[in-house]
Order: C-alpha cells, then sequence, then structure tokens
C-alpha cells in the first residue's frame, strides 16, 4: 500500500477542516504558566487525535506529548483528549466535532477558544502528520502544519509533533 493512500484519511480530514474556514474546569485539564503582555491567552482542548496506525502505547506516549507541550505553551487552560471526548459525548454533540454549529456550541459549554485535532498516519518507519488549529465561536481554521517523517525513529516523530504543536501555537 502507498504512503499516499495512507495518508488520505489524513486529507480527509485536512479538508473537512479546511472546508470549516468558508465549561468547567475537570480532571485532564491545566492551567499553564504565566499570560504574555498585551495577548490574552486561549483556552484550548485537544478535540481529536487519530493515531490507529500507531501501536497503542506509541499513541497513548504521543497524545501525552501534545497534551505536555500545550500546556508548555502557556495557554490559559489545557484540556485533554479524553476529557473533551467525555464531554462532546455528554453534550450529545456528534462524534468528530469538527464543523462550526458543534463546535461553537462545544466552545461555548467548555469555555473553550480553540481546539486541537490532527493525527498521524504510520506506514512502517514512515510517518505523515497533520494537526490543525481551530478557532470555536465560527470554526475557522487558525494553522494547519503538515509533515512527513521518512524512515524515523519514534523519538523523531515525537519532536516533529512537539515542534508542530509549537508552530500551530506561534500563530
Amino acid at each position: 500500500m502507498t504512503s499516499r493512500r495512507l495518508a488520505l484519511p489524513l486529507l480527509l480530514l485536512a479538508a473537512t477542516t479546511l472546508a470549516c474556514s468558508a465549561g468547567s474546569r475537570g480532571a485532564g485539564s491545566r492551567s499553564a504558566g504565566p499570560s504574555r503582555p498585551g495577548r490574552p491567552l486561549p483556552r484550548v482542548a485537544i478535540l481529536e487525535l487519530r493515531l490507529e496506525t500507531l501501536p497503542p502505547a506509541l499513541a497513548a506516549q504521543l497524545r501525552k506529548a501534545v497534551f505536555r507541550r500545550l500546556v508548555s505553551r502557556s495557554y490559559r487552560r489545557v484540556v485533554a483528549e479524553e476529557v473533551t471526548a467525555a464531554r462532546v459525548r455528554e453534550l450529545g454533540l456528534v462524534a468528530g466535532c469538527t464543523i462550526g454549529p458543534c463546535l461553537r456550541e462545544l466552545g461555548k459549554q467548555v469555555g473553550l477558544e480553540r481546539v486541537l485535532t490532527g493525527g498521524v498516519v504510520a506506514q512502517g518507519t514512515s510517518y505523515d502528520l497533520v494537526l490543525s488549529l481551530i478557532e470555536t465561536a465560527q470554526g475557522t481554521l487558525l494553522r494547519q502544519v503538515t509533515a512527513r517523517c521518512d524512515v524515523c525513529t519514534f523519538q523523531e516523530l515525537e519532536s516533529r509533533i512537539q515542534r508542530a504543536v509549537d508552530e500551530l501555537h506561534d500563530w
């Protein structure tokens, strides 16, 4: 199977996210460090990371790495993926909530300005990465990072994902 065919689910996620452009604090939610002067810090949730083609232990490690990196980037609050998924179910919103009305409701009910979504498709030791940062009030794509890592280690993939989170944050 070609890497182009493996990347199709991520490209569809990216296309859906691009088409979008035309609460309370609990476990799995962390406040970050000091604010940057002159610019209010957003509240962000990890909405959905698609990591199905990775071994479960590595997928869990990547989810933790993304969460830790977001916390380190001085967001006002970061909500973990499992907490966001539980809130989506609790609010009766559709799974895969990545478009306008659903995002607006999620943002309003959970108190979020932004969500991070995306994923990694793996084929052997090659990886395709897509991460998107979406503004919840309008469902607008703020920034998207895509990357490909051919013949790389898991540590290199984790490092690339952390850089991608940094690129999204620096928008």
